[in-house]
């Protein structure tokens, strides 16, 4: 520890500046690529819990729909409960696909679309389920949304 005290205070002090303004800026550097990635995965959970709660309004919108048209044998009661069930389905469309081992990007981002997920989070959605399937509460959360 001496030795390397003593070779700092031999480095002029314009050079020690240098350096340490260089690893403060490395550091500042890397803090803000973790802060953006860190982001975009928060923004993708966010997205997953968004549409889970259209899949569940989707779905109880459905059986509201189906007991109507028990009741009153509406076609339109009928054509709505179809209606709401695309939701789901395309929810498990892209999930089954994601679940391949070599997905096909055009039905996972058309069954999200049918899910009615925005168009600007279903990159991030699929990066997170990719990238992050192996960690227990993703892993979990996947099983819950294939039960």
């Amino acid at each position: 520890m001496n030795r390397i005290r003593t070779n700092w205070k031999k480095i002029p002090l314009n050079r020690r500046l240098y350096v340490v303004v260089g690893i403060m800026a490395t550091l500042i550097a890397c803090e803000l690529v973790i802060l953006t990635l860190s982001m975009s995965k928060v923004s993708s959970v966010r997205a997953f819990v968004g549409g889970e709660a259209l899949w569940s309004k989707a779905q109880k919108n459905a059986l509201l729909e189906l007991k109507r048209f028990e009741r009153t044998h509406n076609e339109k009661s009928y054509e709505a409960f179809l209606n709401y069930l695309t939701v789901p389905e395309g929810d498990h469309r892209a999930r089954e696909e994601l679940m391949k081992a070599h997905p096909d990007m055009s039905v996972v981002r058309s069954g999200f679309l049918q899910g009615n997920i925005h168009r600007d989070d279903i990159d991030q959605m699929v990066s997170l389920l990719v990238h992050f399937h192996w960690i227990s509460y993703v892993a979990q959360a996947i099983d819950d949304w294939a039960t």
